[in-house]
């Protein structure tokens, strides 16, 4: 997920509120827990009003949904546009570098799409042929036009060990579950962390769950959807807001994550 940090003053005296978000998301294999892939994303946004900073988190589909511990719930095929009014710019900031543990990612403009006329400007992403490192742990985000470094980050921890109760592990590293459902186990997360796990069909999202504090889901048979393949994703997941002034926020997202691949009879 990522971290985040206040952007300079805006001669748009329509401009009310500043708001930087950097997603940084670590994945880790499930055979051996190490990283091999890392997705990083920044948006540098002006909200004009009367937008809030939330409203522009839900516009570009970044809002921070609670997880109920200890159960899941079933996800929603649409995300309606917020109604409230609100006017998001994605302000170019380049160059914008994030460290790695001290290991340089540059991240590199896209133009942003238009979303019902609401949105402008470029969203920075990690280049896709990018070399993941042997680890990630610590986080500094590097700005251009002048502003200071956000530095003082770190991706969570995964739950180790991740256990599926009576799960039968298959050659090819599926693991075949009862489609009754099935209870998983894993180390309890840090107070200020939480661990999420979420179950695909067909590349889709069917459930979002959440372990309790104690380390403990339940997967029913209505969250798992019927027999046939299925993905569960683990996230490990943190945030971190910080309010730098009145009209300048900032927004921590970090993750790690894991996939496991399920056969579901």
């Amino acid at each position: 997920m990522g971290c985040a940090a206040p952007v300079e003053a805006s001669s748009d005296a329509g401009s009310s509120a500043k708001l930087s978000v950097v997603e940084v998301r670590a994945w880790h294999t499930v055979a051996d827990g190490s990283l091999h892939r890392l997705d990083a994303a920044a948006r540098f946004v002006s909200v004009r009003e009367p937008g809030l900073p939330s409203d522009a988190l839900d516009l570009l589909g970044l809002g921070w949904p609670a997880v109920t511990a200890g159960s899941c719930t079933l996800t929603a095929l649409d995300t309606p546009v917020p109604t409230a009014p609100v006017r998001v710019d994605l302000r170019d900031l380049s160059p914008v570098t994030l460290l790695l543990d001290a290991v340089p990612v540059h991240l590199e403009p896209r133009a942003f799409p238009d979303v019902a006329g609401l949105v402008s400007g470029v969203v920075f992403v990690a280049p896709s042929d990018m070399a993941a490192p042997a680890t990630a742990k610590g986080i500094t985000l590097q700005l251009g036009q002048g502003l200071p470094a956000v530095s003082g980050l770190e991706l969570p921890d995964l739950p180790s060990p991740l256990r599926l109760v009576d799960a039968v592990s298959n050659d090819g590293g599926t693991f075949t579950v009862d489609a009754r459902g099935f209870d998983v186990l894993a180390a309890p997360a840090r107070p200020e962390d939480r661990v999420v796990v979420e179950i695909m069909r067909a590349g889709v999202v069917r459930a979002r769950c959440g372990v309790d504090t104690s380390g403990r889901l339940h997967l029913d048979s209505t969250s798992l959807g019927g027999q046939g393949d299925a993905t569960l994703i683990f996230r490990a997941q943190r945030r971190v807001v910080r309010e730098e002034s009145a009209d300048a926020r900032v927004d921590a997202r970090l993750e790690r994550a894991v996939e496991v691949r399920l056969v579901v009879r």
